[in-house]
């Protein structure tokens, strides 16, 4: 063994040459321990804790092996014949291997991306959890750009990453506006009119540019009582997606997701949304704190996919956002299951941002709670059609809040078999003590002492048995039970 170990250390090319042929899966997986399951991917064994623990000694000539080997990978990536998709899709926890040296570090955009590790937060959070903090400052550090929205990263290690590239982004954007701004005023003095209408156009995109970078900045600024973190940003493009934290995502035992609707894009809704999630968390934890709980709640405002604008009737922004909602999940459960907790996991949509809340929870998916309202539909017939435990499904619908029955993307979901509807026309609320207010229209739900915000932080902190549950029929509900009744629709 340790003389074919000095061989493949010192002839890349040999090493590629062993791990080819028709058995090469099989051959990299045996390598690195793991036994692979024909569906494309490794099944992580407990090899994995071998080599979190063996194969990061620097001078192990195995891991001398492994980044020798990788590093032969790596130069080949384009070359199928030596390793087809199925081939890489194996060798990715051999990545994770070399990833865990400071030499490894030079392929680490390129292994994430081919080997399939960065398309499941599993692996993800696996691999960060195998490597020293130290590893973790120099990644960061390097390839913020490609690890800040890497779902499976703990939350203050995508904070960092991710503030590092908004400052960047920030300092950019001004240069090019004032850059612009400066050619734009030159070309019209001279009535260069054709520079000045393409100048024109330049300007106006660099300023919506700047205006979204500096609405997500504007809320990491603002004093909170649960500080903010940048859990995912992405500004290469307009709209932008962002999604800010308050309270801290990596220890609370209860998580909320707040996903927004029609028209929540960057720049003018960060705002909103942000409010909404910080009064979600407050409310939350004070809802603990009277319950004596010793857990903490944290919330996401999530703008994480480009939400509809006039063409809101139609499914493609959800279809589109489901599998990056999933994603946004599927990594906070990761991380937290790195870190050997469970975390009670909350998703709250609200108009369209509902039907694509139903839509990701038709899918897998780790959500214990969705809480629905101001829904025009969920993208199911029945709630047993999510796949989330029975009982843990929650509609509010206010009074004057049309869209909630406009049945656009499926039933009325207030009125779908196996959900629990909550009151939002205010009075009375056990964990309240005194008169909470009512919601009205399509747009107060989040507000500050309404019943429906009760209720909603009740369902986050699994306190459903202090919920007010019922249903309140709106105009739209009584005129169509007046159809059902009179013309038998």
């Amino acid at each position: 063994m340790a003389a074919l170990m000095s061989a493949l250390t010192k002839n890349p090319a040999s090493a590629l040459t062993f791990f080819a042929g028709a058995d090469r899966e099989q051959r990299v997986a045996y390598y690195l321990g793991h036994r692979v399951w024909w569906d494309g991917k490794a099944a992580v064994t407990a090899a994995l804790d071998v080599a979190a623990t063996t194969f990061t000694q620097p001078d192990d000539p195995r891991t001398i092996a492994s980044v020798s080997l990788t590093s032969a990978v790596v130069e080949q990536l384009d070359d199928d014949t030596i390793f087809g998709p199925q081939a890489l899709k194996s060798v990715g926890h051999l990545f994770t291997v070399h990833l865990a040296t400071p030499a490894g570090l030079n392929d680490l955009p390129r292994a994430l991306q081919v080997s399939g590790v960065g398309d499941d937060p599993r692996w993800v959070a696996n691999w960060w959890a195998s490597v020293s903090s130290d590893l973790h400052d120099l990644a960061l550090e390097q390839f913020g750009s490609q690890l800040g929205n890497l779902d499976g990263l703990p939350a203050a290690s995508r904070d960092i990453a991710n503030r590092a590239v908004l400052a960047g982004g920030l300092s950019d954007a001004r240069a090019d506006v004032d850059r612009l701004e400066r050619l734009f005023t030159e070309a019209s003095h001279k009535q260069y009119y054709g520079d000045t209408l393409a100048l024109s156009n330049s300007l106006d995109q660099a300023r919506r540019r700047l205006a979204m970078l500096e609405a997500v900045d504007t809320q990491l600024n603002i004093e909170q009582k649960y500080p903010p973190s940048l859990y995912l940003f992405d500004g290469t493009s307009l709209p932008g997606r962002a999604a800010i934290a308050f309270g801290d995502m990596d220890s609370a035992e209860n998580i909320a997701v707040l996903v927004p609707g029609m028209g929540s894009h960057v720049t003018n809704y960060m705002g909103y949304i942000s409010d909404n999630a910080a009064r979600t968390t407050i409310l939350a934890n004070e809802i603990q704190a009277i319950r004596h709980d010793s857990g903490t709640t944290a919330t996401l405002a999530w703008i994480g996919y480009d939400a509809p604008g006039l063409d809101v009737v139609f499914t493609h922004d959800a279809n589109v956002g489901q599998p990056l909602l999933s994603g946004t999940l599927w990594g906070i459960q990761a991380s937290h299951d790195a870190a050997g907790n469970d975390p009670h996991l909350s998703v709250l949509g609200h108009s369209y941002g509902s039907f694509l809340s139903g839509l990701t929870a038709t899918k897998d998916n780790p959500i214990d709670e969705l809480v629905l309202f101001g829904s025009p539909g969920a993208a199911v017939d029945s709630a047993y059609e999510f796949k989330i435990p029975a009982g843990h499904v929650f509609v509010g619908e206010a009074q004057g809040d049309f869209v909630a029955d406009l049945d656009r993307f499926g039933p009325d979901p207030s009125r779908l078999e196996g959900v629990t509807t909550f009151q939002t026309d205010g009075g009375d609320q056990p964990l309240a003590g005194q008169d909470t207010l009512a919601s009205s229209g399509h747009s107060q739900y989040y507000l500050a002492n309404t019943e429906s915000l009760w209720n909603i932080a009740a369902v986050v902190t699994g306190h459903t048995d202090s919920m007010t549950t019922g249903f309140t029929p709106g105009m739209g509900d009584l005129i169509r039970d007046d159809m059902d009744d009179n013309l038998g629709f």
